[in-house]
């Protein structure tokens, strides 16, 4: 029951290009992200994916339809789920990113109207966990693509360094994400048997706490095509 995961920042928009905090609004691609997410694509346009899943913003959309087009093999529709947005950075969005940073000196900088460090977390967790607690063995293997945002990965691949030692050549996850870069997991259970398998009316999940005995591999980190 190997699970691939597939993870894609979205490609640049203005407001990254001019360093203007995006957080939550909805900007799209502009023709540099529009290059990159298509050069994305021709490096993945042989992956099956068996489960695609987005951020519901515009330019994780466009990131993932772009990424997609030449891909012939995965027939699954696309799931766009808010739990993959970025960080909602409150009165800071669309404001100069340096603004941000000179107020943010620790983790428990909160913007006004905005959520915590800890908010992203608990999101981050929470949609890490699903996934692989979702595992169905009529898909086995799984091969998921998740298209998200900067800061959110960032979030995502923390909690994958200290809940599962998961480094990639020797070092922790926490470098700064590139525009429309990919960075690739294993999920390895520590049985594939069925006697390790709960079935439910929805499918069938891990018993227990799933993450006992997990294995979390990073097979490739913050990759760029173009």
């Amino acid at each position: 029951m190997r699970l691939s995961v597939t993870f894609v920042r979205h490609g640049e928009t203005e407001m990254n290009r001019n360093k203007i905090l995006q957080g939550q609004t909805d900007p799209p691609l502009n023709e540099t992200g529009q290059k990159q997410a298509a050069a994305l694509g021709v490096a993945i346009c042989e992956e099956n994916f068996t489960r695609v899943v987005c951020s519901d913003l515009q330019r994780a959309r466009e990131t993932c339809e772009l990424a997609l087009h030449r891909n012939n093999n995965t027939k699954v529709t696309v799931e766009k789920d808010a739990i993959l947005r970025e960080r909602n950075y409150g009165e800071f969005e669309g404001r100069p990113l340096q603004e941000f940073l000179s107020k943010n000196k620790n983790r428990n900088f909160t913007p006004v109207g905005g959520e915590t460090y800890a908010d992203v977390c608990t999101r981050a967790d929470t949609f890490f966990s699903k996934i692989c607690t979702d595992l169905s063995v009529e898909k086995d293997p799984s091969n998921i693509l998740v298209v998200s945002h900067g800061f959110y990965l960032n979030v995502l691949f923390r909690y994958l360094s200290t809940t599962f030692g998961c480094q990639y050549q020797g070092h922790d996850l926490t470098d700064r994400l590139h525009n429309a870069s990919r960075t690739c997991f294993e999920v390895i259970p520590p049985s594939s048997s069925v006697d390790n398998i709960e079935f439910t009316n929805g499918g069938s999940a891990l018993k227990g706490d799933w993450k006992d005995g997990v294995v979390v591999r990073c097979l490739y980190y913050n990759q760029t095509d173009y």
